[in-house]
C-alpha cells in the first residue's frame, strides 16, 4: 500500500515521488482506491496543501506514470465538491464499500465521474494543422480538443469540432489512444483526422492563431507528458496511419 496526499489541487512530496511508503502523519480523510484496482490510499488533508500544483506533477512524470496520481487527484476533487447530495440537498457520506458518496436520506449515490473530450491531430498531406489557444496565454501551439456532447459519438465529435474551430471538413478519423486529464474530470480520447476539404476559418472566440505547419517549421508544441505532444512526435516520425 502506498499513500498519496493531495487536496485535488496540490500534491505533497513523498519518500519516492508524490508516493508515501508509509502512512504519512497528517489528519484528513483517507480514502482507500483498492475498490478501482489500486493499492494506494489518498489522504486528504484537514489544511490545504501548499506543495507542488497538481499540472506540474503531472506533466513531471511520463504518461505510462500519471495514472495513479490522476486518480488521486480525481478522488480528492470529486470528495471535496460532493459532500452534500445533488439529488436532495441533504448532507452525504462515504459508502463503506463503493467509491461513492451516499445519501442517507434519500439513498442517492454519486461516483467520481469522468467528461470525456476529443483531441484530434488534423494533417493534410505533409502539413499539420495547430492551434495557438487564447486561454492558454502562451506561444505553445497544440492540436484541437473539445468536448463530446450529449448523444454524440467520438467520431462525430471530431468532425464536428474540426468545423466549429477550424472551419473545415476532416474524414478518415482513426483512434490514437487516451489520457486522463484531472484538471478537473476530464478524459481525452485521442484521434487523428485527415483534411477532406474548406478553408481555415478559424473560430476566433477561442483561437489566437490557427496554420498549417511544415515539419521542418514546428512552432512551439506542448510539453512532454501530454497525449498532444505524442501525437505529434507521433506525426513526425511517420507513426500515424
Amino acid at each position: 500500500m502506498q499513500w498519496i496526499v493531495t487536496d485535488g489541487i496540490e500534491l505533497e512530496v513523498g519518500d519516492d515521488g508524490f508516493f508515501f511508503s508509509s502512512e504519512p502523519n497528517i489528519d484528513g480523510e483517507r480514502i482507500d482506491l483498492s475498490p478501482i484496482g489500486r493499492s494506494i490510499t489518498v489522504v486528504i488533508p484537514d489544511e490545504p496543501v501548499r506543495a507542488i500544483k497538481a499540472r506540474e506533477a503531472v506533466l513531471s512524470l511520463d504518461m505510462s506514470a500519471q495514472e495513479p496520481v490522476a486518480a488521486a487527484l480525481e478522488v480528492a476533487g470529486w470528495f471535496r465538491s460532493h459532500r452534500f447530495c445533488s439529488r436532495c440537498g441533504d448532507r452525504a457520506r462515504r459508502h463503506l464499500q463503493e467509491l461513492a458518496m451516499l445519501c442517507d436520506h434519500c439513498g442517492h449515490r454519486n461516483y467520481p465521474r469522468l467528461s470525456p473530450c476529443v483531441i484530434v491531430i488534423v494533417t493534410k498531406d505533409d502539413q499539420v494543422l495547430l492551434a495557438n489557444h487564447k486561454r492558454g496565454k502562451t506561444p505553445v501551439y497544440s492540436v484541437l480538443a473539445g468536448f463530446i456532447e450529449v448523444g454524440e459519438s467520438a467520431e462525430t465529435a471530431v468532425i464536428r469540432e474540426v468545423k466549429e474551430e477550424a472551419g473545415i471538413w476532416v474524414d478518415d478519423v482513426s483512434y490514437v489512444g487516451s489520457q486522463s486529464w484531472p484538471f478537473p474530470g476530464q478524459f481525452m480520447l485521442a484521434y487523428h483526422a485527415k483534411w477532406k476539404e474548406g478553408e481555415l476559418k478559424p473560430d476566433r472566440s477561442e483561437l489566437a492563431d490557427l496554420q498549417w505547419f511544415d515539419k521542418s517549421a514546428l512552432p512551439i508544441i506542448p510539453p512532454p507528458g501530454t497525449i498532444s505532444r505524442l501525437m505529434i512526435e507521433r506525426w513526425l516520425d511517420g507513426k500515424l496511419s
